[in-house]
């Protein structure tokens, strides 16, 4: 789940402080497995369905495609896939900003030879 500090709000989601956002981001590029999924999964669902969320994990975008392309596990790889495609939902910066940092080949990758939960946010 999302650390402590993304406190959740009515509609469930909540913004980050800036310390958790960083830590979160430490975690991704340089967590351990665990880590990294952790980091990962919250990041996934911050950026559901908040837009400001989106806009403030958009820096996320560089190592969660390194994640994607490189995961050391099918985990890290789904996770990864899922915080992208939250963050591309609705919202056309992140959108170009996932292209640039070179998510099409390995989401395209795990469309060809992912498992079926990598291949579902691919």
């Amino acid at each position: 789940s999302a650390p402590r500090n993304c406190a959740a709000t009515k509609n469930g989601r909540a913004p980050c402080d800036p310390a958790t956002q960083q830590a979160m981001l430490t975690m991704v590029r340089c967590g351990t497995a665990g880590e990294t999924e952790q980091a990962a999964y919250a990041l996934a669902n911050l950026s559901d369905s908040d837009s400001d969320n989106k806009v403030e994990i958009a820096r996320a975008v560089p190592p969660l495609v390194a994640m994607l392309a490189e995961g050391k596990t099918a985990r890290q790889r789904e996770l990864a896939a899922a915080a992208l495609a939250n963050l591309a939902c609705n919202n056309d910066a992140n959108k170009t900003t996932i292209v640039l940092a070179g998510a099409i080949p390995p989401l395209v990758a795990l469309t060809i030879g992912g498992t079926p939960w990598q291949m579902q946010p691919a």
